[in-house]
């Protein structure tokens, strides 16, 4: 007999950071996948990552170990362009931040010094304190719409980024098929055998006669 090989690549190597499984009920030459590759084609058919994969050919939804293996993360494949537009989101966040905490100090302070009465400013005179809140403020719509606008422009944005990197890792802990978590064929089996018993039974009860 031949040994397993992968049914998507079709080579018969296998490492420890790699190996075949059987992660469904298909048999013969489709039984056994390398981890990555099963991984690989989950990650570019979109519709089978989510909520749980399943075997394009016999429709079981493999079943996946409950852990990350926090030694072997892999991150998902982004584009240069991606990968840009996610690094002037993740600047223009935290201008945003920075503006917002600026803002909230400064609001803090004229407001127990007003309270406290230790000056008393016109009202139709503006301090420092009042040109610093309105210039984070500007700053902030500014970095507001620069970060909205990076997300609407890249194709995989930072948190579909962090989405598929949570379900890839999830995805190389999907493990080999056992019938014990698979209801349907326990019940499919039970039948068959109790089919063979009826039937030995009849032909031993026929011999007799």
């Amino acid at each position: 007999m031949g040994r397993p090989l992968c049914r998507i690549c079709h080579l018969v190597h296998e490492t420890p950071r790699n190996p075949l499984v059987a992660p469904c009920r298909c048999s013969g030459t489709m039984q056994y996948v390398h981890i990555g590759c099963l991984v690989h084609w989950l990650e570019i058919s979109a519709k089978k990552m989510y909520p749980q994969p399943r075997c394009e050919l016999c429709g079981y939804h493999y079943k996946r170990h409950p852990c990350i293996d926090l030694k072997r993360l892999r991150s998902p494949h982004i584009d240069a362009n991606d990968i840009a537009l996610n690094v002037v989101f993740v600047f223009a966040f935290v201008v945003m931040v920075i503006c917002a905490a600026l803002c909230i100090h400064f609001l803090r302070v004229t407001d127990q010094y007003h309270s406290l009465r230790l000056y008393r400013v016109s009202p139709t005179v503006m301090n420092n304190d009042d040109l610093t809140v309105i210039t984070c403020s500007v700053l902030f719509f500014i970095a507001f719409f620069i970060a909205v606008f990076t997300q609407y422009r890249a194709e995989a944005s930072i948190f579909r980024v962090f989405f598929r990197f949570w379900l890839i890792n999830r995805n190389w802990q999907i493990r080999n098929y056992d019938i014990s978590d698979d209801p349907e064929m326990l019940v499919e089996k039970l039948a068959r055998r109790e089919k063979v018993d009826v039937g030995t039974n009849t032909e031993r009860c026929l011999m007799l006669v």
